[in-house]
């Protein structure tokens, strides 16, 4: 069922992506000329010469982010909570944290920004078994500082984060080769690269190298797509799709698909907020638990910048 919906947007975008060719569509093009952003830069398009481009400005702390988290991606910042189902056993995974913009040269539309920004994020990543205790099964830490840059419907990120994995004591007696091993930990660049082929529809991967770690290897890639709105959606909101594939050196490139579905608001200042459904299988989101295979499906609250 997902994979025929992922294949209608998959579609839809093509469709998009051919009329705008019939047109001369150049991906480097204003947004109006491409795929039709509604933005409060329009205005400036439709009125000025092709060649023309929307003011810029430099802007501390601003409203919405050029390049977003992935929305599947199960190691991105936000604040969210997760009912999930692992065997026979449910769980709560939650996140507490985000992404927020500090300073951008670029133009002000808070639901696509052009220009170059630079970010911090940071999240305390959280597996408990019953909602609201106190002692948590596994907790990872991560903090980072992406710069983005956009030139239109081509968006790049660069950055560095540090993540490092805490499994409790309770975690540690019930599963012994714990206490022998080193704990997970990454200090990684990334690079990442994302196209918006409609303009709801978004495709990206991204590689990471570990400069220092514990029991992780270097590399790491991400790859996936999602469809979702990156413009205000009002009352009623919109439906969202998204998929994620997290790949890992220390496991042969091997990791965890994620796929989620559902419904999102998107406010004007940009922030998202989501319900909907979530499907794991692979390993372990928490990476106390980096070489534990797990299958889940479950059901989730997620809150983005």
């Amino acid at each position: 069922m997902l994979t025929c919906a992922l294949a209608g947007i998959a579609l839809e975008a093509k469709g998009q992506f051919e009329q705008a060719s019939a047109d001369s569509f150049d991906p480097y093009a204003p947004p109006t000329a491409t795929v039709g952003y509604s933005s409060p830069d329009a205005a400036a398009y439709s009125a000025a010469p092709y060649s023309a481009a929307p003011r810029r400005s430099l802007d501390f702390l601003p409203d919405g982010l050029i390049y977003r988290p992935y929305l599947a991606g199960p190691k991105e910042s936000r604040t969210g909570l997760q009912i999930i189902k692992i065997d026979d056993d449910w769980v709560f995974d939650s996140s507490i944290g985000g992404q927020w913009g500090v300073l951008r040269y670029g133009t002000s539309d808070p639901s696509f920004p052009l220009g170059m920004q630079l970010d911090i994020e940071a999240s305390a990543q959280l597996r408990h078994r019953q909602f609201g205790e106190s002692g948590f099964l596994a907790s990872d830490y991560r903090v980072g500082v992406p710069l983005s840059f956009s030139r239109n419907n081509h968006k790049t990120k660069f950055g560095v984060y540090f993540l490092r994995a805490n499994p409790s004591e309770g975690l540690i007696d019930r599963i012994s080769s714990l206490w022998t091993e080193q704990f997970f930990s990454r200090n990684s660049l990334v690079l990442g690269h994302s196209i918006y082929l409609s303009k709801r529809f978004r495709v990206y991967g991204e590689a990471g190298y570990a400069f220092k770690s514990e029991v992780s290897d270097p590399w790491e890639f991400q790859f996936g797509a999602e469809y979702a709105p990156i413009c205000p959606t009002g009352f009623f909101g919109a439906p969202f799709l998204a998929a994620n594939l997290y790949l890992r050196e220390e496991l042969d490139y091997g990791g965890t698909f994620t796929a989620q579905a559902g419904w999102a608001w998107r406010k004007k200042r940009g922030r998202l907020f989501r319900l909907g459904v979530q499907y794991a299988n692979g390993k372990s989101n928490q990476l106390s638990l980096h070489d534990w295979n797990e299958q889940q499906i479950g059901f989730g609250i997620w809150h983005d910048y």
